[in-house]
């Protein structure tokens, strides 16, 4: 009976064997499956990263994903070369769908100083047809909303990018704009698309310190997922409040352009900021009014050269304020006085106004006539800083 265990021992142990060397197999197989390591090819995947530009040293995560955007496990890193934000990385891809991950200290815009801590940025990019991706905050708050519209539209990459696009610009008015790929867009550059990423930037910025902005960003991204839209009435009065905050530094000359243009002055970087103003305030849709103004309506008595002046509803566009100083037309001046119902107005040589109470408020000393009935007019011409045109019906003032 024992030479028959020893005889079936050496068998049984050949079994078992084979056996692990068959699961061993199974599993490697599968491995090999989900990272298709055979295919893979090498890349060289460089670009910016911006909120305002992130400091040198700050490091890149680069992620291939399949096509349910799910990580294969393939992963490369690196770093940022220079404080302009660029980085280029070497690593192997067997799949063109990656996810790019920034974790580091920025410029901030608003501010004009270094961020007190850091920051996460997030893309998706199809490194296909290019394998240059920057890293904003466009691909930032698109993200989670590409993949639910992959995943439960069963959208195209494309299209849902897309589809995200607009509807982030839509959360801040913006339309009527196409951006092109989130990944190409740069604020060292001109173009409306980058113009609107700095205006978001900025307006995202306003105030805030990092952990603010990143518990902001959070809840957009958290918020637009399903829907594609803000519903949240609370996040939109903080970004209607951010919004009013950029206004104030606007007034006071401490301005987003002329920190950013600084700051790639000081790194020796030719750059050319995007016109982003213009988009910065679409979220005002409100119509400024005229709160006072003297001479007033019906007044009498106003002296031949007397201090007018007019107060604003809100902060104005201080370069829509004119009055015409070459000729007796109407055709040119936002502030417009006339002795004949506007078929002239008057002339005046050498007038400019003040702007006090934060530009809200317009100042100039005019030349009348004496014993003369004159209607004033302001022209919708004069806006505010989102360009929305004042409203004002004409008064009438009688000189000494």
């Amino acid at each position: 009976m024992k030479k028959l265990k020893f005889l079936f021992l050496p068998t049984i142990l050949a079994l078992a064997f084979g056996l692990m060397l068959s699961c061993a197999k199974k599993e490697e197989s599968s491995s090999s499956e989900d990272t298709d390591s055979s295919s893979s090819s090498a890349v060289t995947v460089s670009g910016k990263v911006q909120k305002g530009p992130y400091v040198q040293g700050t490091e890149i995560t680069v992620r291939e994903l399949d096509s349910s955007m799910t990580p294969t496990g393939n992963t490369f890193t690196g770093t940022i070369d220079d404080n302009t934000g660029s980085f280029s990385i070497k690593g192997t891809l067997a799949n063109k769908i990656a996810e790019l991950a920034a974790d580091g200290y920025y410029f901030n815009e608003v501010s004009g100083s270094l961020s007190t801590a850091k920051l996460a940025l997030q893309a998706f990019s199809d490194l296909t047809d290019s394998s240059s991706v920057n890293v904003n905050l466009m691909t930032h708050l698109e993200k989670k909303r590409v993949e639910y519209l992959m995943d439960n539209s069963k959208m195209t990459f494309a299209a849902a990018k897309t589809q995200a696009q607009t509807e982030i610009m839509k959360i801040f008015n913006i339309d009527n704009v196409t951006l092109g790929n989130s990944e190409t867009l740069d604020i060292s550059k001109s173009g409306d698309g980058n113009a609107v990423l700095l205006a978001i930037s900025a307006i995202l910025q306003s105030d805030k310190t990092e952990a603010e902005l990143t518990e902001l960003l959070s809840t957009i991204n958290t918020d637009i997922r399903t829907d594609g839209t803000l519903d949240s009435t609370t996040t939109k009065a903080t970004l209607a409040t951010a919004m009013e905050y950029l206004k104030t530094r606007h007034i006071d000359n401490v301005t987003v352009r002329d920190n950013i243009e600084d700051r790639y002055s000081n790194l020796g970087v030719s750059a050319t900021i995007p016109a982003f103003e213009s988009y910065a305030y679409k979220l005002d849709t409100t119509a400024p009014t005229v709160d006072n103004s003297s001479p007033s309506d019906s007044d009498t008595g106003v002296t031949q050269s007397f201090n007018t002046s007019v107060t604003f509803s809100e902060i104005m566009d201080k370069t829509t304020i004119t009055i015409n100083t070459s000729d007796t037309s109407c055709s040119s001046g936002t502030f417009q006085f006339s002795a004949d119902n506007f078929d002239t107005c008057l002339k005046n040589t050498g007038v400019t106004f003040t702007a006090s109470n934060s530009d809200k408020t317009f100042t100039a000393t005019i030349g009348f006539a004496t014993s003369t009935t004159y209607k004033f007019r302001i022209t919708s011409g004069a806006t505010d800083l989102a360009g929305n045109s004042v409203s004002m019906s004409a008064i009438s003032f009688t000189t000494q």
